[in-house]
């Protein structure tokens, strides 16, 4: 994911702020993407006539 380095507690309040930010808001937000969004399947078979053959 990230790695932020905090020095001081105003940086670590930021830190804390930025990543609570991702974990609340923006990774439920990409799963529910993923959820409706599925990765199409490769075909089995080859369509007849490939591309190739007509050049």
């Amino acid at each position: 994911m990230f790695y932020l380095a905090a020095d001081n507690d105003h940086d670590r309040e930021w830190v804390s702020e930025l990543a609570e930010d991702v974990w609340t808001n923006q990774l439920p937000a990409y799963r529910r993407f993923e959820a409706e969004h599925p990765v199409p399947t490769a075909v089995e078979a080859p369509v007849p006539g490939d591309a190739r053959e007509s050049w």
